[in-house]
């Protein structure tokens, strides 16, 4: 009766342990990516890569994801303050920083299609209002 006991206690161990690794080792993102890396002929140095540039893609969406609501609460504050020109401020310095940085001197082509459309919609902006052209040409606005 023991020696039973002992082989169904050492069965369902070892069906546990082995159902436990296939749900580890298939289901997480990053075990299963190593794993296809690997079937792919990835060497080990190539995953360590990888892994590293995932983990920046990641940092830097958080600092996106922090930026945009830095200027978010900054901006919402405002209205509910009603400081319009305040939030139009926080606005113009934050649109024209990126276009200046990240668009005005790179060619169309060398940009995804989101930017391309971006750049242009940012231009249309540009042409219609006087602050962000001033922020953009790096000049007071006539109206501040």
């Amino acid at each position: 009766m023991q020696r039973l006991i002992g082989v169904s206690i050492a069965t369902a161990t070892l069906v546990v342990g082995v159902g436990l690794g296939w749900y580890v080792g298939h289901t997480r993102p990053e075990i299963r990516t190593m794993s296809l890396a690997r079937e792919a002929g990835a060497s080990d140095e190539d995953i360590i890569r990888m892994y590293k540039d995932m983990q920046q893609i990641l940092a830097d969406h958080r600092q996106d994801f922090l930026s945009s609501a830095a200027l978010s609460v900054n901006v919402l504050s405002a209205l509910e303050e009603d400081d319009m020109e305040r939030a139009e401020k926080w606005l113009v310095v934050t649109i024209s920083g990126y276009y200046q940085m990240c668009l005005a001197d790179t060619p169309d082509q060398q940009l995804d299609e989101s930017r391309r459309k971006l750049k242009r919609r940012i231009e249309a902006l540009i042409q219609r209002n006087d602050k962000l052209r001033a922020g953009v040409e790096g000049k007071k606005s006539p109206n501040q």
